[in-house]
């Protein structure tokens, strides 16, 4: 069996964890924020990491990101992120920073076991890491065209370092994503209706992109609309 060490800010959820993960026949470290989290993967890697994101300190993303920084194995220790956040744009992040598995809270025992079992189980730690990067960049490409339920409230124009910004070429075909930037930042497509109509959700026209390009869109110099 495995050592998995958990990471996670509250007392209840850790012994949760720590009794079913045990049940399995696992030895379970517990980590109470991100500090001592790192200092007991560079005292004792364990085989895989249960990682909490909302954390004192230093959150789920700086540990996620220091561990996948390190040189040598400590960064092919598999990373599964144990989180409340279930926003897709949340699970893409985890993937392309580097996690392999993401369950979220609430969770079911089962669905923690076979969390753990994928995460050790198959092929080797930079394997799997890829691929669920690779899928995570085609999710959010599905995201930016619209093609998901939804996209419009749950798209993002930058979610991570690694994540190119859309170049103006693409305003057009990320419109859905270019109208809600509007809507949060009141700055673009906003005060002239003439051009975006009078519905948040309304499609912006070529004529609209057009419109920005001469300045008569979007006011404040605003690279998308």
């Amino acid at each position: 069996m495995a050592t998995v060490l958990v990471v996670d800010d509250e007392p209840d959820l850790r012994e949760l964890v720590r009794i079913n993960l045990s049940l399995e026949g696992h030895t379970v470290l517990l980590a109470a924020d991100g500090d001592q989290a790192l200092e007991m993967v560079a005292e004792h890697p364990p085989d895989v990491i249960l990682l909490d994101v909302l954390m004192p300190t230093l959150d789920g993303w700086d540990v996620l990101g220091a561990i996948k920084r390190e040189p040598g194995l400590v960064n092919e220790i598999p990373i599964v992120m144990l989180t409340a956040r279930t926003e897709e744009q949340d699970r893409a992040r985890g993937a392309i920073e580097g996690a392999v598995w993401y369950v979220t809270k609430p969770f079911t025992p089962s669905e923690l076991v076979t969390a753990v079992d994928q995460a050790l189980s198959g092929e080797p730690e930079p394997v799997k890491r890829r691929r669920a990067q690779t899928d995570a960049l085609r999710r959010l490409a599905r995201l930016q065209r619209g093609d998901v339920e939804d996209a419009t409230a749950t798209a993002s124009p930058r979610l991570t370092r690694l994540e190119p910004q859309s170049s103006r070429r693409d305003a057009a075909r990320v419109a859905p994503l270019a109208v809600t930037q509007a809507r949060l930042s009141t700055n673009c497509c906003y005060r002239s209706r003439n051009w975006c109509r009078t519905s948040w959700t309304t499609r912006c026209t070529s004529q609209d992109i057009r419109a920005h390009a001469a300045g008569r869109c979007c006011r404040s110099g605003r690279t998308t609309c």
